[in-house]
């Protein structure tokens, strides 16, 4: 194997002094040169992560070559130090134009500016072409959303001034306001909603942000979801039928089921399959509370089967939920009714729920 010529073993070894000493006796063009098949030594400084290197190389002169300018700019970001960053401006002047819209293992450089919420250097990208809509080839995730995901509320405030689309779904119908719903940031729902955001679902089907803050159990997501209008989208369902108020029954968070009701969420709400109600998921959870909250709210609701014939007492008692259970009797449930052969009494009895029997 042929030995290294001097320049590169420097780069690949980080000795600055051998490398500065080399490119002031102009060793940068004949190295560079020399192997059209190698990296270029500012590919090889940036992948070995030696950011002082390429700072060196970058004021020597040195440049990339055709396709290498979007790994380094994700390199210099990645790092995520002063240092790296500097380096996103001088590499912008080196690298090729479609750099900045290149994609290293899906994400494009805006993006990793976007995670690391660093507003100069996302700026500058932008200045420099990126596309704020860009989305990852497989996932569909944009800029946008991942500044939301990671909580960086600079970059959000940065990219819905660029345009950033608001309503873009990613692989699995998610807009950047229901990542904003799961990570419950009231910050960031006001500022994607005050950019034209919607609280309406993309799709039939498809849920809405709402739904998403339920099923996280974010209070205060859900509050500002319900005062931005997403209350007069309470009948919508999920990919499994269930509106807001029944995702919040199931997890037995009975301060959302509060907040649902109180905003016009439906307690009598049927899914149309399995044909379950908010009631029964709260007493197949155990929730007692929950339970008292919604037979207050809908009372017509206490007998009620679903599409198997079990009731909400019977969903209770199958699970061993003996509270759950005590509130259904006092509010006056047929411990009689059965399905499948199978009442209340039997199913507690075949799981061994002594204080349920």
């Amino acid at each position: 194997m042929p030995a290294k010529a001097p320049l590169r073993a420097a780069v690949e070894r980080n000795n600055l002094s051998k490398a500065t000493t080399l490119l002031r006796a102009g060793n940068l063009q004949s190295e560079e040169n020399s192997d059209d098949e190698a990296a270029s030594l500012l590919v090889a400084a940036m992948a070995r992560g030696h950011l002082s290197m390429v700072g060196v190389l970058l004021d020597a002169g040195a440049t990339s070559r055709p396709g290498e300018g979007a790994a380094l700019l994700v390199g210099a970001i990645k790092a995520d130090t002063k240092e790296g960053l500097a380096l996103v401006a001088p590499l912008l002047r080196v690298v090729d134009a479609d750099a900045v819209n290149g994609h290293v293992r899906e994400w494009t450089p805006l993006m990793h500016a976007a995670k690391v919420g660093h507003v100069p250097t996302a700026e500058a990208l932008l200045a420099a072409g990126a596309k704020v809509d860009a989305a990852m080839p497989t996932t569909g995730g944009t800029a946008l959303m991942i500044a939301v995901q990671y909580a960086q509320e600079g970059a959000v405030a940065a990219l819905l001034a660029a345009g950033a689309p608001t309503e873009a779904v990613d692989s699995q119908g998610w807009t950047a306001l229901k990542w904003a719903a799961q990570v419950g940031e009231t910050k960031m729902i006001g500022a994607l909603l005050a950019g034209g955001a919607s609280v309406a679902p993309a799709a039939a089907g498809a849920g809405t942000a709402l739904s998403v803050a339920v099923e996280n159990s974010r209070v205060e997501a859900v509050e500002t979801l319900l005062a931005a209008g997403a209350k007069n989208h309470l009948d919508a369902v999920d990919e499994q039928g269930w509106t807001a108020v029944g995702t919040a029954a199931a997890a037995g968070h009975g301060r959302i089921v509060e907040l649902l009701l109180g905003g016009g969420g439906s307690a009598a709400v049927v899914a149309p399959s399995t044909k379950r109600t908010p009631l029964m998921l709260a007493a197949a959870g155990g929730h007692a509370q929950v339970v008292v909250q919604l037979l207050s709210a809908a009372p017509e609701q206490l007998d009620a089967a679903d599409a198997q014939g079990m009731t909400a007492l019977m969903a209770a008692a199958k699970s061993g939920h003996e509270d759950a259970v005590a509130a259904l009797l006092a509010a006056g449930a047929d411990s009689t009714l059965t399905a499948n052969g199978m009442g209340a009494l039997e199913l507690a009895a075949k799981r061994g729920a002594v204080g349920v029997v």
